[in-house]
C-alpha cells in the first residue's frame, strides 16, 4: 500500500514565468503529508524569489563553510530545516510536530519568519521563508519531513529522492506504483452498453477502490538499518516498530477490514501490529486515531476489527497481546464506558453514565463486538470466554420492542421501563447520528433471530418500508427530527438521496440491504443493492461520510457482489455483484475472478451461483474458501428468484415473496 508513513519527501519544481504568475509542479513520494507550501504572488515591484511555510519552531539554514557561521552570512545555504505542530486535539499540542528538511540546487540567499493570524488551529501563527537570487528561473527542492526529527526528515530525502532525481522520473515512479496497486483487481467487462457507460464503470470501481488504499495511514517510518520505527503519539517517544493511524474503527469495522482481509492481506497484518503497539505504549486500544487517541465515536469497535484479523488467522502481529487488549476491553472497569451497566441490565440505562449518551447504539455496537470477540477466542482455544462473550452478545434483545409501531430498538430506565415518550424520527440522544430508525435492523450478528421478533414476514415488510415510505405507505419517507443532535448534514443528505430512511449517507444502515437475505426476501435486497451501487456512487460522487475510506469499501464489497455481517465470521453474504467479469489478485498468490453472467443494470437478481463449479445452496461463501481463489460465479436475471431462500439454506426464514418495488 502507498499512503503517509507520517515521513515522506517532496520534489518541487517552481519556475517563473514573465506575465507575472508563477508555475509549480508538486510530487508527493508514497502519497505523504508533506509540509504544506504556498507562494507568494508576483508582481512588478516584488520578485517571486521566495517560498513560505507554516511553522512553529524556528527555520535553522545549514551552510556550506564554517567561514560563513562566523561571518554570520546567510548567503550559499546547503539546506533549510524546521518543524510544525499544532494541528491535533489539545492534549496532543506539546507532543505532535511535523519536521521538515529542505534541500535546494541552488544556492538559498536569505531566510526567516514572521508572525502571521492566529486562525485558532495553528496557533504559533509563524510563516518562514527562504530567498533565491532573482536572476534564478527554475529551482529544484528536495522536501523530506517526518514525525520524528528533523535529522530523520534528512535521511528520508537520501532514501527517497537521492540527489539528481528528476521530478520527471520520481512523478513516472509514483505513478507507477499507483498503477501496479490498483492493477492488482482488472475490470475485465463492465456489462456496459456504451462506451460512456464503461468508462463511467470503471471510473466509479477505481476511484473507489484508490480511496480504501490510503487508510489508515502508516505512521512510521524507515532506521538506518531499514527496520520500521515510530514516533508515538501516546507516550512522546521514538519506539521500534510499525504505527497505525487516521482510522475509526467505528466506520473501518464495518468494511475496510473485511475489504483488505481480502485484498491486502498482509498490509492486514502490519497495520493490526501497528494498532497493537499503540496498545503497547497508551495501556488500552484505541478506537479512533488522529494521530493518537481522539474519544470520538461509540462501541468500541477496534474490538471487532482486531478479533476478525485473530479469527481469519492473519498474520503479520502479536495475537497474544491483541486477544489481552481485547479481554480488557471486554471485562475490565474503565475500557468501555458503561460497562457495569451493561452487564447488571443487559443493556446501558438512559442516563446511567455520566456525560454519556448513545445509549442504544452503544448496547447493540458492544453486543457485536462481544460476539465477534467470542469467535476470536474460539480461534484461540478459549472456550470459558467465548461462552461468556457469546452469551453476552445476545444483549440487543432487551432493547428491542415488538410492541412499538412493528418492532424498534429502544431506550431503557434502570427501572426497566421504556423511555416514555419516544419519537422513532428524532435523531440523537440514545442513537449515534441517527434516529431509531437507522437502528431499527442492528443486529447483524443475529439477523435470522432479529426477523424470529419481528414474526412472520414482518421484518421483510419494514425492510422495504424503511427504504420507501412516504405518501402511500405506512413509512415516513425521509423524514426526521432534529432531537438532542440538532441539525447536521447527515440528515439533510438523507432527504437529498431520496432512499426512505435508508441513510446510505452514514455508516450506521451499511449492513441493512444485506438482511433482506437472511429475513427470507433476497431478491427485495439485490434489488435495493444495485439501486444504491448504481444511485449513489459515481467517479467524482460521494453520498455523504466518505470516513476513512469506508463508503467507498462498501462499493468495492457490493460491486464484487459479498459482505460480511459480522467480523470474526469467515460467512460473506452474497449480495448483487455489479459487474460480469472481474479479476483479483491476491496476497497468496492466487487469483480470484467474479463472473456474473448476463449481468446488466437491468438484471440485478441471482438465479444461481457456485463457487469452483461447485454449486452454492445459500447466498453466502466462505471467507477461507475465497482465498484460495478460482472463480464464483452468478447467474443473473431480470426476474427475482428463490435462490437462497429454500429449506436447504438453514440462515434464511420461509416467507411468501414482499413487494418492494
Amino acid at each position: 500500500m502507498l499512503q503517509s508513513t507520517g515521513t515522506s519527501a517532496m520534489h518541487i519544481s517552481y519556475k517563473l514565468r514573465f506575465d507575472g504568475h508563477d508555475l509549480r509542479q508538486v510530487n508527493v513520494t508514497g502519497g505523504a503529508e508533506a509540509v504544506a507550501f504556498c507562494t507568494d504572488a508576483c508582481s512588478s515591484e516584488k520578485e517571486c524569489t521566495a517560498f513560505t511555510v507554516d511553522l512553529t519552531g524556528p527555520i535553522v539554514c545549514q551552510l556550506k563553510t564554517l567561514a560563513a557561521v562566523k561571518q554570520g552570512d546567510v548567503s550559499n545555504c546547503v539546506s533549510i530545516s524546521g518543524w510544525k505542530d499544532g494541528h491535533t486535539p489539545v492534549v496532543q499540542r506539546s507532543r505532535f510536530a511535523h519536521y521538515f528538511h529542505i534541500e535546494a540546487d541552488k544556492p538559498v540567499i536569505g531566510h526567516g519568519s514572521q508572525k502571521v493570524l492566529d486562525d485558532g488551529m495553528y496557533k504559533a501563527g509563524l510563516e518562514g521563508w527562504i530567498e533565491f537570487d532573482k536572476s534564478i528561473e527554475e529551482v529544484t527542492i528536495r522536501i523530506g519531513t517526518s514525525f520524528i526529527s528533523i535529522d530523520q526528515a534528512a535521511k528520508n530525502i537520501a532514501r527517497e529522492i537521492p540527489e539528481g532525481t528528476s521530478f520527471e522520473a520520481l512523478a513516472a515512479s509514483n505513478r507507477g506504483a499507483w498503477n501496479d496497486l490498483l492493477a492488482r483487481t482488472q475490470l475485465i467487462d463492465a456489462g456496459n452498453q456504451t462506451e460512456a457507460e464503461g468508462e463511467h464503470a470503471r471510473g466509479t470501481w477505481y476511484t473507489n477502490l484508490y480511496r480504501t488504499a490510503i487508510y489508515p495511514r502508516k505512521l512510521y517510518e524507515i532506521s538506518d538499518e531499514g527496520s520500521p520505527i515510530h514516533w508515538s503519539p501516546y507516550d512522546g517517544r521514538v519506539h521500534s516498530g510499525r504505527m497505525s493511524s487516521d482510522l475509526g474503527f467505528w466506520d473501518g469495522y464495518r468494511t475496510v477490514y473485511p475489504l483488505s482481509t481480502i485484498l491486502r492481506t498482509n498490509e492486514t497484518g502490519n497495520q493490526m501490529e501497528g494498532w497493537i503497539n499503540a496498545y503497547k505504549e497508551s495501556g488500552s486500544l484505541v478506537s479512533w486515531a488522529s494521530p493518537g487517541a481522539r474519544g470520538a465515536m461509540t462501541g468500541n469497535m477496534q474490538d471487532a476489527s482486531i478479533s476478525d484479523a485473530i479469527a481469519k488467522g492473519i498474520g503479520g502481529f502479536d495475537t497474544e497481546t491483541a486477544y489481552e487488549a481485547l479481554m480488557k476491553d471486554a471485562f475490565s472497569p474503565g475500557f468501555r464506558r458503561g460497562l457495569d451497566m451493561y452487564e447488571r441490565h443487559g443493556y446501558i440505562p438512559v442516563g446511567s453514565v455520566l456525560g454519556f449518551d448513545s445509549e442504544v447504539s452503544a448496547t447493540l455496537n458492544y453486543a457485536l463486538a462481544d460476539h465477534s470477540m467470542s469467535l476470536a477466542a474460539e480461534k484461540l482455544g478459549k472456550a470459558a470466554d467465548a461462552a461468556k462473550l457469546k452469551n453476552r452478545s445476545r444483549t440487543w434483545r432487551s432493547l428491542f420492542d415488538p410492541s412499538f409501531k412493528g418492532g424498534f430498538f429502544r431506550p431503557r430506565l434502570s427501572s426497566g421501563a421504556w423511555l416514555d415518550p419516544f419519537d422513532e424520527l428524532a435523531w440523537g440522544g440514545p442513537y449515534t447520528e441517527a434516529s431509531a430508525w437507522q437502528y431499527r435492523f442492528y443486529a447483524p450478528h443475529e439477523p435470522e433471530a432479529l426477523a424470529e421478533l419481528y414474526g412472520g414476514d414482518r421484518m421483510c415488510h419494514y425492510l422495504s418500508e424503511m427504504m420507501t415510505g412516504g405518501e402511500g405507505t405506512d413509512g415516513p419517507g425521509a423524514a426526521y427530527h432534529k432531537g438532542s443532535w440538532g441539525l447536521h448534514h447527515e440528515q439533510t443528505e438523507m432527504t437529498e438521496n431520496c432512499f426512505g430512511q435508508y441513510e446510505h449517507n452514514n455508516q450506521p444502515v451499511w449492513h441493512v440491504l444485506y438482511m433482506f437475505a437472511p429475513a427470507g426476501c433476497a431478491s427485495a435486497g439485490q434489488y435495493w443493492l444495485r439501486q444504491a451501487t448504481g444511485r449513489l456512487y459515481g467517479p467524482h460522487m460521494y453520498t455523504g461520510d466518505e470516513d476513512n475510506g469506508s463508503m467507498s469499501a462498501w462499493y468495492v464489497l457490493s460491486a464484487i457482489g459479498i459482505y460480511q455481517l459480522t467480523p470474526g465470521s469467515s460467512t460473506y453474504r452474497l449480495g448483487s455483484p455489479m459487474f460480469r467479469h472481474l479479476v483479483l489478485q491476491l496476497d497468496n498468490g492466487r487469483t480470484l475472478e467474479i463472473l456474473a453472467q448476463s449481468n446488466s443494470p437491468e438484471n440485478v437478481y441471482v438465479q444461481a451461483a457456485s463457487l469452483n463449479g461447485v454449486p452454492l445452496k445459500c447466498l453466502t461463501v466462505d471467507y477461507f474458501e475465497l482465498m484460495k481463489g478460482g472463480k464464483l460465479e452468478f447467474v443473473m436475471s431480470s426476474k427475482p428468484s428463490s435462490f437462497g431462500t429454500q429449506s436447504t439454506c438453514s440462515d434464511v426464514r420461509q416467507h411468501p415473496s414482499v413487494s418492494f418495488v
